[in-house]
Parts: C-alpha cells; structure tokens; sequence
C-alpha cells in the first residue's frame, strides 16, 4: 500500500465545483432537448425510467459503498474492502437485475415501451460509480471524484437518447 499524500482542499473542491457545474449544464441541456424532441408522453418515459432507476439501485445498493468510504478513511486496506463492496453488493445487485429481467414484460408495460434491459445496464452502471465515488473519498482523493460524477451526468443524457431512438 503507498503513502497517502495530503489533500489540496481548495484544488478538490475547484475540481469537484467544476464537475458539478459541467454536469448540472450538460443535464440541463439533455432535459431541455429531450422535452423538446419527446413531447408530454415521452418526457414521462424518461422521468419515470429515471426514477425507477433511481428507486431500484438504492435498493440493490444497501448503502455498502458509503460504508466503504468510511472504512478506507479510517485506514482500513483499501484494495481488500473494494473488493468486499463488490462482493457485497454483487447478491441484491443480481438479485434486482433478475427480478427486472423476470418480470420484464410488466416492467417494460409500467414504462411504455422496452426499457428492462436498459434499466439493468443502468443501475448496474450507477452502483459501480457510486462505488468508485466513495472509494475514491475515502482515500482522500476527493478531486478524482470529479470523473465519475461528469460520467454520471452524461450517462443521464445518454440514455435519454437512446430512449428517443427507441
């Protein structure tokens, strides 16, 4: 395990600042396109995507990655308590995915079109950065945390267009 370097607080949260700025812009745009291109009804398929999305990785999550975090700033091994989160996080994450993919025909009827597949590449992605944020705050390195939540932005507003191509 290396030396743990010093934090440069004001350079973390400059980096931090501008990756929730690029973010917030970049999914301001997205909303304000996929409004314009999807009307009423299909702004309501990607608001409720989207939610369903969100409900079912705080679910598959049991919030082991905050727990993570917590570890690793205390000092604990970082690579072995990764790993373990993977490993934890890897039963209900499967369980969820089956459950989406199972009941998929409801799944994809409550969202109006076909969107179960896309739902677990979705919250399969989001627990992995979530993941990664956390480990990455963890180890003091908050500046670096900057990446996945740009990448997180972006993801919204990929999946927005792939459901207006759907």
């Amino acid at each position: 395990r290396g030396v743990r370097l010093p934090m440069n607080v004001a350079r973390a949260g400059f980096q931090r600042f501008l990756a929730s700025g690029l973010g917030m812009f970049v999914k301001t745009i997205g909303i304000f396109y996929f409004a314009r291109v999807l009307g009423a009804q299909g702004i309501g398929i990607f608001f409720l995507f989207n939610a369903t999305a969100a409900i079912l990785s705080s679910i598959s999550s049991l919030d082991i990655q905050s727990s993570v975090g917590k570890r690793i700033s205390e000092g604990g091994d970082r690579d072995t308590l990764f790993w373990t989160a993977i490993s934890l996080t890897a039963f209900p994450l499967v369980v969820v995915a089956g459950c989406i993919l199972l009941l998929s025909p409801y799944v994809n009827a409550y969202l109006g079109t076909e969107l179960a597949l896309l739902l677990v590449v979705q919250i399969v992605i989001y627990q992995f950065l979530k993941l990664t944020t956390f480990v990455l705050e963890g180890d003091l390195r908050v500046g670096e945390v900057a990446l996945p939540d740009v990448t997180q932005q972006i993801l919204f507003v990929v999946v927005g267009y792939v459901l207006i191509q759907s």
